[in-house]
């Protein structure tokens, strides 16, 4: 009897709540006229289903989070300019968050995977000071593998190590595959978990960047994730 009276009277009555709080939060979101009115209506006529898929997939804008970071603009861009031609100055001009442009800088391609494995491990190996990387998918293999040891000895030695993977991307990888990494002092963080509370995230929100930076002076940059898939011997 007590379940059925929960299930009769108390669960419509918490959905009918959570959808009226759904509807204004609805209502302030800078979204587009089709959008707002596709999850209205969802959550209007089929709240069932409606409210649960919004708590999950209701968007992609993170501005109070996003606003609260802080700003990666060098202050003092506008004094690099005197050592850069011209066209260029324009790079320094923007509120983009980018850092300033600077010169005599080079760019290497790497379009096979071995090439960009053995480029990966070779910086790792000679990094000094630290070693930054995001990633999507992060192989539960042979490479993903090599690269967490790899990492895990420069982390012995003393360097700031921070690996970023994602979630969903690289969901097969548990701390126990992290752990030479994690128990020689390496960070670790996982991008927007998959469950979370309503609100405190999205489903749909990746991060596909790829990235290895090392000593903040080397970059890695491109498509390929961190699997024998894309590259690896």
């Amino acid at each position: 009897m007590v379940f059925q009276w929960l299930l009769v009277h108390l669960l419509p009555t918490i959905g009918f709540i959570l959808a009226l709080a759904l509807l204004s939060h609805i209502l302030k979101e800078r979204r587009s006229p089709a959008s707002t009115m596709a999850w209205l209506m969802a959550v209007i006529f089929i709240p069932y289903l409606g409210v649960p898929f919004y708590l999950i997939f209701g968007g992609r804008k993170m501005i109070s989070k996003t606003g609260s970071k802080p700003d990666l603009m060098c202050n003092g861009r506008l004094t690099a300019a005197r050592d850069l031609p011209a066209a260029n100055t324009h790079l320094l001009e923007t509120d983009s968050g980018v850092f300033p442009a600077s010169a005599n800088n080079h760019i290497t391609l790497l379009p096979k995977g071995e090439q960009a494995y053995q480029t990966i491990l070779d910086l790792i190996h000679n990094a000094r000071s630290s070693i930054d990387i995001a990633t999507f998918i992060l192989g539960k293999d042979e490479t993903g593998k090599a690269i967490v040891h790899a990492l895990a000895g420069k982390a012995a030695q003393g360097l700031e190590i921070r690996l970023l993977i994602d979630a969903l991307g690289s969901v097969r990888i548990s701390r126990a595959f992290l752990a030479p990494l994690l128990e020689a002092g390496g960070r670790v963080a996982y991008f927007m978990p998959m469950l979370h509370l309503p609100f405190r995230g999205r489903a749909n929100l990746r991060n596909h960047r790829k990235m290895l930076i090392c000593d903040n002076k080397t970059a890695v940059i491109g498509g390929m994730n961190l699997a024998s898939e894309y590259l690896g011997p």
